[in-house]
């Protein structure tokens, strides 16, 4: 279980914009307990929002303001975020990775967590991620 929320919520921040759910990385956690922590934080807070909405949503999610130093999501971290990303009412998700270490990062991780075939692309700015979303229906 994570730990109290506040240590970690300043981590990440969580936003709709219909019919997009946005999740940007804010700053990096440092430890493999952080980031199980902070994975658990963030998917109960999308799932809140998913199961609050009656149509499916995408999902953006934003690594722009981390460093290439980030901390490799543990096998656990990718365990939760993987269940979070196969809820059947996301639809796309569009990937913000300006670095290509980040990139390789979370194309190797996305692309190995899911089980459902989704439209998962990664992207080096936030205008053509936003772009894809709209119009790749």
């Amino acid at each position: 279980m994570p730990l109290p929320e506040t240590d970690l919520t300043t981590t990440f921040k969580i936003t709709l914009k219909e019919p997009n759910i946005i999740l940007e990385f804010l700053e990096n956690v440092d430890t493999v307990q952080a980031n199980v922590d902070q994975a658990w934080l963030i998917t109960k807070k999308i799932r809140q929002i998913i199961e609050s909405k009656d149509q499916n949503s995408n999902l953006l999610i934003d690594l722009s303001r981390l460093k290439t130093s980030a901390h490799y999501p543990s096998p656990q971290a990718r365990k939760i975020y993987a269940d979070s990303i196969d809820h059947p009412k996301i639809d796309k998700i569009a990937v913000i990775t300006p670095s290509p270490i980040l990139k390789a990062i979370i194309s190797f991780t996305l692309n190995n967590a899911t089980k459902n075939q989704k439209y998962i692309q990664s992207f080096s700015d936030r205008q053509t991620a936003e772009e894809w979303l709209e119009f790749q229906k």
